[in-house]
This record gives structure tokens, C-alpha cells and sequence, in this order.
């Protein structure tokens, strides 16, 4: 028996931002999906001194919508608690690009909190005035989930936020997401261990499809 479209479950998309090898990864499930990604390849071209090419460059970006008043059940709200709109999806979205800079213990205080704000904003100047001390990057490393095949690691370019509705209290309850990002390369996906194994199951699977596109003989 064929399977009913109109019940099958649909996959949502996903960032997953790894911060360290200890760490639990952090995901961002997508209310909704992109209605289409655009895909820029750009070849391999030799540096200047011809001793090697430069790695092929893939850029990804596509646009994102959410939306407070859906009526699904992506933004469950407990009795009593207070809303923020689709704030909560903007910050994950927007802490992508920023370092770690706020503990769960920090975040639990957030609700009628004054303090929290002010606390954070610090710790992000600060954390961001280190960093441009060392010579390692304390951003997360990301993967780009979308579909049962493709976890891409990929590097957040960037992102342009538009809010397009508000409530009674100016917070965002519908907005649009434009993500620009390019695919780590080899040399980039060393560092990480699990983001390692994405990259060449990401670029292994390319090969796989390719020969599976079997086509008709020319006569």
C-alpha cells in the first residue's frame, strides 16, 4: 500500500554547532524549510606559485522563515511562563557566528531577569577581545543538516534578519532568515573529529550518486 502524502512525516532541516570534542552539540531545528537552496561551486585554481590548487569551494544559501502564529507545535509555551516571540530561534540562529558566551545557568535566569542582558553583552566584549588574542577560533564548528543524506560542515558567512511582525510587546513573532555559508574544506574539517567524518561522507557520497547516474548510451 502506497503511503498517503498528505500524512507522511515531513524532515525538517537542522544547524548543529559543535563548540568543542567534550561538548554536547547544540541543534537548531528549522520550523520551516527552505522553499529552495542555491548552490555555487567554484573550481580549483592554482595558487600563485603553481605548487598546489586551491581546494574547490562550494557555496550554499537559501532563506528561512518562522513564524510564531503557525499553529503548529514548534513553539510550545508553558502556562504562566513569558513569551519572546520567535526571538529564541533568532538568537540560536544569530550565536552561530558569536563564541560561547552564555552558560545554561545564565539562560535559565533569563524570564524577568533586567540583569541578564547587560551580563551577557559584557561577556560577549570580552570573550570576543580575547579571541582576537589567540590565533585558534573559539567560533563553533557547523554542520548543515538537511535530509537523511547530507550533513554538510559548513562556515556561517553570513546572516541577514528580517523581522516582519510584532506584538503588542515589539517582540518578533514572524521573521526571515538569509543564510550565506561555504563548505569547509579538508583542511578545515581537520580540526574537529566528527566534522572530520561529515566532510568525507559528505564528498564520498558525491562520488556514489555520480555513478549511480546511469545514462542512456549516445548513438
Amino acid at each position: 500500500m502506497l503511503n498517503n502524502p498528505s500524512t507522511a512525516k515531513i524532515l525538517r532541516g537542522a544547524f548543529v554547532a559543535f563548540y568543542s570534542k567534550n561538548s554536547q552539540p547544540r541543534t537548531i531545528v528549522f520550523q520551516i524549510n527552505p522553499e529552495s537552496i542555491k548552490r555555487i561551486l567554484r573550481p580549483s585554481q592554482p595558487t600563485k606559485k603553481f605548487s598546489k590548487l586551491r581546494p574547490v569551494r562550494e557555496h550554499i544559501s537559501f532563506v528561512l522563515s518562522v513564524d510564531e502564529n503557525l499553529g503548529d507545535d514548534y513553539f510550545v509555551k508553558n502556562e504562566g511562563s513569558i513569551s519572546y516571540g520567535v526571538l529564541p530561534f533568532l538568537s540560536a540562529i544569530e550565536l552561530l557566528v558569536y563564541p560561547a558566551v552564555a552558560s545554561s545557568e545564565e539562560a535559565s535566569t533569563l524570564p524577568g531577569n533586567p540583569g541578564f542582558i547587560k551580563r551577557v553583552f559584557s561577556k560577549i566584549t570580552s570573550t570576543i577581545s580575547t579571541s582576537r588574542n589567540n590565533r585558534s577560533s573559539p567560533l563553533p564548528f557547523v554542520s548543515f543538516l538537511f535530509g537523511e543524506k547530507r550533513a554538510i560542515p559548513v562556515k556561517i558567512l553570513s546572516i541577514q534578519i528580517i523581522e516582519q511582525a510584532f506584538d503588542n510587546r515589539l517582540q518578533p513573532i514572524r521573521a526571515s532568515i538569509k543564510i550565506e555559508m561555504d563548505v569547509l574544506t579538508e583542511q578545515e574539517s581537520n580540526r574537529h573529529p566528527t566534522i572530520k567524518e561529515m566532510y568525507k561522507n559528505y564528498q564520498s557520497l558525491k562520488v556514489i550518486l555520480a555513478n549511480s547516474n546511469n545514462q542512456p548510451e549516445l548513438r
